[in-house]
């Protein structure tokens, strides 16, 4: 999901948290339930930046069963950059730099 997506794009979450500075954190979550996956189902994730501020990173999140692509899940969440004190702060320009880059390209990752 939003992790492999942010690796993808050079952004690694766990080196992100251990540096002691600054953490990743998920404020909203919104869920819509199109369809259920039974034991077995093969399935896909897909993520992709739709929009972004100074201080947040907003993300759509779809599940696909295979291997016809039928929607199954589709998911809306905000995520905010956390300093040591578990404040929001702005987007460290690092990571602003990729977020621009990949939601500028438009693709999709899983």
């Amino acid at each position: 999901g939003r992790h492999e997506f942010l690796k993808s794009i050079g952004i690694h979450c766990d080196v992100v948290a251990s540096s002691g500075d600054n953490a990743f954190a998920m404020s909203e979550l919104s869920l819509k339930f199109i369809a259920p996956l039974r034991n077995g189902d093969k399935f896909v994730v897909k993520v992709k930046v739709s929009s972004f501020s100074t201080v947040r990173v907003y993300f759509d999140h779809f599940i696909y069963k295979l291997p016809n692509q039928e929607p199954i899940l589709e998911a809306k969440s905000t995520t905010l950059v956390l300093n040591k004190n578990y404040r929001p702060i702005r987007l460290p320009e690092d990571i602003k730099a990729k977020i621009v880059n990949s939601f500028s390209s438009d693709d999709d990752a899983s």
